[in-house]
């Protein structure tokens, strides 16, 4: 490749004895008045001069070996460079694709400057795009205010060509998804010259703010690109995932000077604030979370936290930029899902996670993020411990949380919806191989895709470990979609399973032709899944509505779809082409205390189908059935009235069944001594309240579980920690966590119940539920972060001058 470069060399020196040389000016005194004219006719080591001036174009080098360059090329001024503008006016100001040798020189490159960006129309590279095995050199220029979605400055892909940069200035751009200043595919040979050093800052995107390395062959070769800066927003040493990010690919850092500075506390952000204030306290909060996250230290030993303040966050209030990467180590903390407002105002996604850890982003609303092109509102890859919690996506068009390779995750009291005529929403959530998703409390609502050419709809996990408990979805619509699809096939070795319990699926009107066998399918050929005290109700299709491959273990669930072609269907006899060689596989399949509007459903081994204390052609009488102040729209339609089948017809034992201790209304789960079907448990009371209490309390009812937990490694590790108001308080009600000395370890900022999270939903109202439920979740860390040691400790609820302690122990 050096030699490739000493031919460019040998190529602009001296071929001027030979090539032609044409000029642009925009006054009509030189050859053309357009870049793209003088290109278009040239020849192959012609010169394109071009004289400052302002130039709206797209430029297209179409397949000619050239040099382009400003009067820079003549005389040195950096007044040439910066007055001589090439506008791609949000396309790409230059693109070299096709085997082409280039060499530019001396130009400022923008295609975003006169208006804020309110969609991206240009994939890769919006200052210069790079493609097939294109040879470029860029030398003295200025690449700012460039959007795209891979690469705002620089971006390069599909191809074994070149590229070296020299006494390049990148800042102020933004990419929608990967590589704000530069973006490279790795198959590309990619230098940072040494001796006349580049600068890369300020840049922006959902991962690699500055610089993103890609490998797209995950080989386990990995390239190396020596990355040599006078200026990077941070001088670092290595990958720090945030600023240069790499996937499949590896860097050697030589940065001489930081561009920003650290702030080693936690940040104050609001929408009042200024980014030129500390940011250090509530009274001098910066007005921007990218310059929180900028400028904030990742500090392992002691996480940091950028509190934003109550408002609304856009590009049009208050200067906000969205995509934004996040560091490892540091939480985004809203005051609450309607105070704290991110508004992506029909644009961008809001955040990206590469390659990082413990990291917690909550009470916050993510709204009208719109752009299809974008892989996810929330994205993260590569990562562990990470949680969300109290966190509102609405009026997308776009993947809502995406994970891919990543571990330990917790999602908590959390909804997801858009209008109901809305036509294009995609996936709730997405996971692809992870370990350790616990999803408590979560609403996903009015999603809907009536292309026949998509099959994304609410929630889809492929090769994934999944603890879901207390999910609504209801108000989805598809031509051809899947509501929550499991699948766990690929790998015979396999130990991943699906917990599923407390579901409910309600007022879903899904049809599947080609892509997906049912609206919620699950397919485990290796483990048993477990789903229980589900409610399948008032759904609506030309399919079975629930689709099970595999073994499973299905107990004390309600299914009445008088509406669907049918309820369930059991293949217990399959073909798995998955191992070698391929066999033929049948399974049991237990069915025990479910209730049915149809007969026994169906299955392709019915003799080893067990079907235990089922009720079959059976009305659940819902109580909104059997009254007029519900309708199927409302959560609460679902629970039992005083004479259904379902009341104490669930399991007896329910041992092994993964049964929380609440209903979805925050009941008593198991009462009298046994369960009820379907995910409401009639007359129990709201929570039970731990005979470990050490203060009996008057207005707070309140249980944990698991307890104790135990903290194995490589498992998730979560306690569920559970309290009911006998109304909505007017104040905040305060969760903390003390260990035995009676030291604060934890505090745990409630911003919304489960309530009110149904609420928010248009679920249910204030005057038809039985009290304020509040479910939250400790992951058994300190306030720093980190891992709590084995012990007893203690939580205390606190409202309105009513309190409850209880007790509970960590075990490794």
């Amino acid at each position: 490749m050096k030699r490739f470069f000493l031919v460019l060399i040998c190529f602009a020196l001296l071929f001027p004895l030979f090539a032609m040389t044409y000029y642009v000016s925009q006054d009509g005194t030189a050859d053309f008045t357009t870049i793209q004219d003088a290109i278009n006719f040239s020849s192959d080591t012609d010169y394109i001069i071009v004289h400052t001036g302002r130039y709206i174009e797209q430029v297209n080098t179409n397949g000619k070996q050239l040099v382009l360059a400003s009067m820079y090329l003549y005389d040195p001024n950096p007044d040439y460079i910066e007055n001589t503008i090439i506008d791609g006016s949000r396309l790409s100001c230059i693109t070299v694709e096709n085997d082409e040798t280039v060499h530019i020189n001396g130009f400022t490159l923008t295609n975003n400057e006169l208006e804020p960006y309110t969609d991206f129309y240009t994939s890769v590279g919006g200052g210069v795009c790079i493609k097939e095995d294109s040879h470029v050199t860029i030398s003295n220029c200025v690449i700012r205010n460039c959007t795209a979605k891979y690469g705002g400055g620089i971006g390069m892909t599909r191809g074994d060509g070149a590229v070296e940069i020299s006494n390049v200035q990148i800042y102020h751009n933004q990419a929608f998804y990967r590589g704000g200043g530069i973006y490279v595919d790795t198959d590309f040979e990619f230098i940072f010259n040494s001796e006349n050093l580049c600068s890369v800052f300020d840049n922006n995107a959902a991962t690699g703010m500055d610089i993103m390395l890609f490998d797209y062959d995950d080989d386990e070769t990995y390239p190396t690109i020596d990355i040599n800066l006078d200026i990077c927003s941070r001088a670092i040493e290595e990958p720090d995932q945030f600023f240069i990010a790499t996937m499949y690919a590896l860097a050697e850092i030589d940065i001489q000077n930081s561009y920003f500075g650290e702030i080693d506390s936690d940040i104050y952000v609001s929408p009042l604030g200024d980014d030129g204030y500390s940011g250090i306290n509530p009274s001098e909060p910066l007005q921007t979370l990218k310059k929180a996250l900028q400028m904030i230290t990742v500090n392992p030993d002691n996480p940091r936290t950028i509190h934003l303040g109550t408002g609304v966050y856009s590009q049009t209030l208050n200067n906000q930029v969205f995509p934004l990467a996040v560091k490892s180590n540091v939480s985004i903390i809203g005051e609450g899902p309607e105070q704290t407002i991110l508004d992506a105002e029909e644009s961008a996604s809001f955040f990206g996670i590469l390659n990082s850890e413990n990291i917690n982003i909550s009470g916050l609303s993510l709204n009208n993020s719109k752009q299809r092109g974008i892989h996810a509102v929330i994205d993260c890859v590569d990562s562990s411990d990470i949680s969300y919690f109290n966190i509102s996506i609405n009026n997308l068009e776009s993947i809502g949380f995406f994970f891919d390779r990543s571990s330990n995750i917790l999602i908590s009291n959390c909804i997801l919806e858009t209008e109901p005529s809305d036509n294009n929403s995609l996936n709730s959530f997405i996971a692809n191989s992870c370990d350790d998703i616990v999803i408590k409390g979560f609403v996903s609502k009015n999603l809907k895709i009536t292309n026949i050419d998509h099959n994304d709809i609410g929630v889809r996990f492929q090769e994934c470990d999944l603890n879901i408990s207390n999910a609504i979805f209801t108000g989805c619509e598809a031509d051809d979609g899947a509501i929550f699809s499991f699948q766990n096939a690929l790998n015979p070795e396999s130990t991943k399973r699906l917990i599923m319990n407390n579901c409910l699926f309600f007022d879903n009107d899904v049809d599947t032709w080609h892509w997906t066998f049912a609206p919620v399918y699950i397919q485990d050929r290796y483990q048993t899944p477990i789903v229980t005290n589900c409610t399948f109700a008032n759904n609506s299709g030309n399919s079975y509505f629930v689709y099970i491959i595999g073994e499973v273990e299905l107990s004390n669930s309600i299914f009445y779809n008088p509406s669907c072609y049918g309820e369930l269907y059991l293949k217990n006899r399959y073909e798995n082409i998955f191992v070698n060689p391929p066999v033929t596989v049948i399974e049991d399949v237990y069915v025990n205390n479910c209730s049915f509007s149809s007969s026994q459903p169906s299955s392709t081994i019915p003799e080893q189908v067990y079907f235990t204390d089922c009720l079959y052609n059976t009305d659940p009488l819902f109580l909104g059935s059997v009254t007029d102040t519900l309708n199927i729209e409302d959560v609460n339609y679902y629970q039992l009235s005083e004479n259904s089948p379902c009341i104490d017809a669930g399991t007896v034992d329910t041992l092994g069944l993964y049964l929380p201790e609440i209903d979805l209304a925050g009941r008593q789960r198991v009462w009298n001594d046994i369960v009820d079907m379907g995910v409401f448990e009639y007359g129990a009371p709201v929570s039970i309240q731990d005979e470990t209490n050490l203060v009996p309390p008057t207005h707070i009812r309140h249980s944990v579980y698991p307890n104790p937990v135990n903290l194995v490694k490589g498992l998730s590790s979560f306690v569920n920690i559970e309290f009911s108001l006998p109304k909505k308080p007017i104040e905040r009600p305060t969760l903390e966590i003390y260990n035995i000395r009676g030291q604060k370890v934890r505090d745990i900022k409630i911003t919304q119940s489960f309530s009110q999270l149904v609420r928010s939903a248009g679920l249910s109202s204030e005057d038809k539920q039985s009290g304020e439920y509040y479910s939250q979740v400790w992951d058994c860390k300190d306030n720093n972060r980190k891992s709590v040691a084995s012990g007893i400790y203690f939580y205390k609820v606190s409202c309105e001058g009513n309190e409850a302690i209880g007790k509970m122990m960590v075990v490794k």
